[in-house]
């Protein structure tokens, strides 16, 4: 048997019965430092006592700078399968893939939302029901006889079994590869589930009755949504709006980065033209949130870094790389699951639907011709006199074909050389386009 077992019993032992789930920690670090492969770091999340919202998960496990786990400790007198059941856990669950739950006696291993793998120092034993593990009542329980040998007793001793299973547990654990990044829509699902949960995290920080400094800048900038761009947002409406700039200005500086992003440098990579994005991250790379919530804002940025934006980038081409059709909108592989994850009852609500982009092209081309016949304007939609408004514009998806009509119409035309003077004089000044939502308004500018 590894002493490093040895050494946690004798840890957890001197620390008495008494101690608090906190007291615990250290020994429970060294145990994960002397059994976790090299290139596997851990971060342990330091919080004070909560009451009724939760925080970080206790261990933030990561490679190479990628999450792949979460570690939730317990005390050491709670029974791990009421645990389970806990709705911080099922909210743990919705963004990662593999957890672990102890009360540093008993691991539970949670992948892909199911238990796979049980282990307990105590030899505690429990059986998977449905999808969770149920302690198994033995005939001395079943009399009111105490079950579980006392740890704290000097003659309680390891069993090797007992040992042998967690240390299968924990390189099932550890052995856990980041997810590989390389199409939309895995970014997109990825960065709503993390994104529900910071928007959770945004709406009761802003309705805190007790508000610390970054309470009191979420408010700060919430005054400053109502004023200047829409005057009846609600707290939910601000909350869904702050993670929905946040996680779409990441994705801009995501695009062009050339080094791993920060909060620091993704605020320097949005250009300066995404003024209510650019504005935004000034504020982020200046505030640091409370720890109970800062970590969702690290795995949001570790998505980005983790993102292939070379195969990205080329699915977000109109023409091009994986593609050729002229029926292709890239950005509703990004933006459709993104909004259906991250908050499907205001999609339905705000009525946020896609347009085919074919159902799109044949209404361009039929107000270019009423344009034309109807109304006698010469080159329809090229005409410098015709000014656009899309007061709805979504991801923009209407503007960018009137866009592609008059390009095209121009090169048809064999007027190639008027595409540039076309662009600067006519489409960047009389086309123009009005979004409620963050959202689209953010895909619109890519």
């Amino acid at each position: 048997m590894p002493d490093y077992f040895l050494e946690y019993l004798k840890a957890i032992q001197q620390k008495g019965a008494d101690a608090t789930e906190v007291d615990y920690r250290t020994p429970f670090e060294n145990l994960l430092n002397a059994i976790k492969p090299e290139d596997i770091k851990f971060k342990v999340t330091h919080e004070p006592h909560r009451e009724k919202e939760f925080g970080a998960p206790d261990f933030l496990i990561t490679t190479k700078g990628l999450p792949i786990g979460y570690i939730e400790t317990k005390k050491l007198d709670e029974d791990i399968s009421q645990i389970r059941k806990t709705d911080q856990i099922k909210k743990y669950l919705k963004v990662t893939p593999n957890l672990i739950i102890t009360n540093y006696r008993d691991f539970l291993l949670i992948k892909d939302g199911k238990d796979v793998d049980y282990a307990s120092l105590v030899g505690q034993t429990y059986k998977a029901v449905g999808q969770t593990f149920l302690s198994v009542p033995s005939k001395e329980e079943q009399a009111g006889m105490p079950v579980l040998p006392d740890i704290f007793n000097k003659r309680f001793r390891l069993n090797p079994e007992d040992v042998k299973k967690l240390e299968r547990l924990f390189e099932s654990f550890f052995t856990s590869k980041p997810i590989e990044i390389a199409r939309v829509s895995v970014l997109a699902e990825e960065l709503a589930k993390r994104g529900k949960l910071l928007k959770e995290f945004i709406e009761e920080e802003i309705k805190n009755d007790e508000p610390q400094d970054y309470s009191r800048w979420l408010k700060g900038l919430y005054a400053e949504f109502t004023k200047t761009l829409i005057a009846d947002l609600d707290e939910e409406g601000f909350a869904d709006a702050f993670t929905q700039t946040l996680i779409y200005g990441l994705l801009l500086a995501g695009i062009d980065k050339k080094e791993p992003l920060n909060r620091v440098s993704a605020y320097a990579n949005i250009p300066r033209s995404f003024a209510v994005i650019h504005e935004l991250f000034d504020f982020f790379s200046k505030n640091d949130p409370p720890e109970r919530f800062d970590w969702i804002y690290d795995e949001i940025i570790a998505v980005i870094n983790a993102a292939d934006f070379h195969g990205i980038a080329q699915e977000l081409m109109f023409t091009g790389g994986h593609h050729e059709s002229d029926d292709y909108d890239p950005y509703y592989y990004f933006y459709e699951p993104f909004l259906q994850k991250i908050d499907a009852i205001q999609k339905k609500e705000k009525g946020v639907y896609y347009t085919p982009i074919p159902v799109v092209s044949f209404i361009i081309r039929s107000l270019d011709r009423i344009l034309k016949d109807g109304f006698n304007v010469q080159g329809g939609f090229t005409n410098q006199g015709v000014t656009t408004l899309d007061f709805a514009c979504g991801t923009g998806t209407f503007l960018a074909e009137i866009f592609k009509l008059v390009i095209n119409g121009l090169k048809m035309s064999r007027n190639e050389g008027q595409i540039p003077n076309t662009v600067s004089g006519h489409i960047l000044k009389n086309f123009y386009g009005f979004e409620y939502l963050v959202a689209p308004y953010a895909i619109a500018h890519l």
